[in-house]
Order: C-alpha cells, then sequence, then structure tokens
C-alpha cells in the first residue's frame, strides 16, 4: 500500500521547501476558490482515512499544523510580490513621465538652443571674415 502522504509531508518540510512561489489560476471566483481549496483537502482527508485507517487522523492533524504554518510566509511571499508589482508600476509611471518630458519640452528646447548657437556662430564667423 503506498503512503498518500509521503510526498505531501515532503513538500511541507521547511528544510525541503524552495521558497519559489507557483501561480495557479482557478476558472472561479477568490471566495470559491477558498472553498474549492478546502474541497480539495476534504477529499485528501478522506481518501487518506480510507486508506490508512485510524492512523489518518493524527497524519492529518500533523498535516494541518505544518499548513497553518505555512500560511505566514505565504501571506509574506504575496505581500511582497505585490509591494514590488507596485515598485514597478510606480517606475513604470515615472520613466513614462521622464520620457513624456524629454520628448515634449527637452528636446524642443535644446534644438532651439542649438539653432541660437548656430545663428551667433555665424553672425561671428561674418563679423571676423569682414574684418
Amino acid at each position: 500500500m503506498t503512503d498518500p502522504f509521503h510526498d505531501f509531508e515532503l513538500d511541507l518540510d521547511p528544510e525541503r521547501l524552495s521558497g519559489a512561489v507557483e501561480r495557479f489560476d482557478l476558472p472561479i471566483a477568490a471566495a470559491e476558490g477558498y472553498v474549492a481549496y478546502l474541497g480539495l483537502f476534504d477529499l485528501l482527508a478522506r481518501r487518506t482515512q480510507e486508506t490508512l485507517g485510524t492512523d489518518a487522523r493524527g497524519r492529518l492533524s500533523g498535516l494541518a499544523l505544518r499548513l497553518q504554518g505555512l500560511e505566514g510566509p505565504m501571506r509574506f511571499a504575496l505581500y511582497d510580490r505585490s509591494r514590488q508589482t507596485e515598485t514597478l508600476t510606480r517606475v513604470a509611471r515615472i520613466t513614462a513621465g521622464e520620457s513624456r518630458l524629454k520628448r515634449e519640452w527637452l528636446i524642443p528646447k535644446l534644438e532651439e538652443d542649438v539653432a541660437r548657437y548656430r545663428a551667433r556662430i555665424a553672425a561671428l564667423t561674418e563679423a571676423l571674415e569682414a574684418v
């Protein structure tokens, strides 16, 4: 008989966790997704209890505690990802603003200055040639 907990317990082992966050989308709303998650855990619990019998209750309690222990790091990972997204959005807005400022004001201003200096150079060159 294969142990249905084996891979699951290894995946919840803090020593083996990679820290990578994987995203997958359920084709349902967030509240329904939570119910779906609980339903999947319930299916796992029922199948395990059918397979292992009375020993399953203790192991399920241990797994539930491990899952609760992972809640904090998972919340931090989500918070960190949202903070990074906000930062990237802010940087993109600032960069777009700077680009627009350069395109609409700085470049035309520099072109005017260059044209003015070229006119002065031409006038000074004519004055020097006249002397």
